[in-house]
């Protein structure tokens, strides 16, 4: 068996995303993650359902470029604690660049989605 390696972004070193959702955004912002506006994304189709909320096939287009996404979004009766674990749980997988584990390009949150 191959063992896998990966890579973290800025370091070598992982972090434990924070307790509040201001000091995730805080740490987000330091690991370079963006926020994506709303109006470049969209929505195709439904995948599935997961913890949080729906999860969608969709398209992101950037200046340069269209990708293929998948979209997971917050129910909105979500209470502030699921949405601190949405949270959370991005700030963790934006950590990992590695061809077996999806990549988070970034959050939408200045919007409706979350």
């Amino acid at each position: 068996m191959v063992p896998l390696t990966c890579t973290v972004q800025e370091d070598s070193t992982y972090w434990r995303p924070a307790q509040t959702s201001d000091a995730i955004f805080d740490q987000m912002s330091k690991g370079k993650y963006i926020e994506i506006p709303l109006s470049t994304v969209k929505k195709e189709r439904k995948l599935g359902e997961g913890e949080f909320g729906e999860v969608f096939k969709g398209e992101w287009t950037t200046p340069t470029t269209t990708l293929p996404v998948a979209l997971k979004t917050l129910k909105s009766s979500a209470s502030e604690e699921e949405r601190l674990k949405l949270l959370q749980e991005a700030a963790i997988m934006g950590q990992f660049i590695h061809p077996h584990i999806v990549r988070l390009y970034g959050v939408v949150t200045l919007s409706k989605m979350v």
